[in-house]
């Protein structure tokens, strides 16, 4: 679930692109089936992550790309095979 400001809030799914203004955060909340779940956020490009051990994250591109890569592994505590996805970010001036 992808919320940005003076926008309405968007379901995304993994390998989607999305733009970001440059300087601006972006909250970011992993949905899935209704279980305990741990979650690691890694950003290829060095954007800011709040919380990066959080399954619900605030996001700021990085200020020196124009593009990002934001990864999540999605580990459940009841024994199911942890998941790594992946939201392409386009990073506008």
């Amino acid at each position: 679930m992808l919320t940005q400001f003076m926008r309405p809030d968007a379901h995304i799914a993994s390998g989607e692109t999305i733009n970001v203004v440059g300087g601006a955060a972006i909250a970011l909340q992993t949905v899935t089936i209704p279980v305990a779940k741990n979650c690691s956020w890694i950003s290829a490009k060095g954007g800011s992550l709040d919380d990066p051990a959080s399954c619900d994250i605030a996001y700021m591109p990085p200020a020196n790309s124009d593009f990002d890569l934001l990864k999540v592994l999605i580990q459940p505590t009841c024994q199911l095979p942890e998941v790594q996805e992946n939201i392409k970010i386009v990073v506008l001036p």
